[in-house]
């Protein structure tokens, strides 16, 4: 047997699975080697031996099967994020990511997490660089991350970009007008019915209420009537209690489920009283 201080040099070689003999390393003299190659595929070493006298030189047998394993997915820069011109509610994601190893951790099979820790959202996605999140809640920061996963699971989470995502306003409601033939006096209150065209509610979001003002009266108290609107198609309102002899002028804003106003209607002029009243529609 040969002692260690017997030999000056060491040197690696490596057959892999079809039988093709590389030199891993020049002569020398450490006991270790760090090696890389393709995950799932298989090696085997030797190590050849050179004597302190120059008698010559000694290669090991060889090694066992030696497989690489996968390791988890680099972590990703922080992604880039991007308004949607055409949906106040959503936000363009994109990122980038080399699929190659070491990157992808050895394992091409990747895919990539999205989270908004907002809205609590979560979305798994393939092997793409971009992707649109949607519905998202509006008049707030949003924070996106990103990770890529294989199928040992999880790379580390990116760190996290921010967006704000402005109101989502419905349209004003059109032609408001006052019913033909609507004004009544029944039971001794006065009322009359008005009608309009129901507006857009934005980004397909629902109508959920109506507030009609009396813009004659409005002031910083006067926060308007709420008009509740079933299944969002709504397009009458009866107002009661009128006052004989008081004119009117009213005007209607749409409210849509995010609880945002939008813009006011036309506004229509109105004289109650005993007799048919005045109504000018605009």
């Amino acid at each position: 047997p040969l002692l260690v201080d017997q030999i000056s040099m060491y040197q690696i070689f490596q057959v892999d699975e079809i039988g093709q003999i590389s030199m891993l390393s020049t002569p020398s003299s450490s006991l270790s080697l760090h090696v890389q190659g393709v995950v799932g595929k298989q090696y085997r070493f030797a190590v050849q031996t050179r004597y302190v006298n120059g008698s010559g030189s000694r290669v090991s047998l060889w090694s066992s099967n030696v497989s690489i394993p996968a390791t988890f997915p680099i972590a990703l820069s922080p992604p880039v994020l991007q308004l949607v011109s055409s949906c106040s509610r959503c936000i363009q994601v994109s990122w980038t990511f080399s699929n190659v190893a070491p990157n992808n951790g050895g394992n091409a099979n990747i895919s990539f997490e999205i989270q908004d820790t907002v809205d609590s959202l979560s979305i798994t996605t393939g092997d793409v660089r971009t992707f649109t999140l949607s519905n998202l809640r509006t008049q707030i920061f949003h924070y996106i991350s990103i990770r890529a996963k294989n199928s040992i699971g999880f790379g580390p989470l990116s760190s996290s970009s921010s967006i704000f995502l402005n109101p989502t306003f419905p349209d004003a409601p059109t032609n408001l007008r006052v019913v033909d033939g609507s004004y009544a006096v029944i039971g001794g209150v006065i009322q009359v019915t008005l009608s309009w065209v129901v507006p857009r509610s934005g980004d397909n979001q629902k109508l959920v209420n109506y507030r009609l003002y009396n813009t004659t009266t409005l002031n910083d108290l006067d926060q308007g009537t709420i008009i509740s609107v079933a299944f969002g198609d709504a397009n009458e309102f009866t107002v009661k209690n009128l006052v004989g002899g008081m004119e009117y002028t009213f005007r209607l804003n749409a409210i849509n489920s995010q609880n945002i106003e939008g813009p006011s209607s036309n506004s229509v002029f109105f004289v109650a009283g005993e007799v048919p009243p005045l109504a000018m529609n605009a």
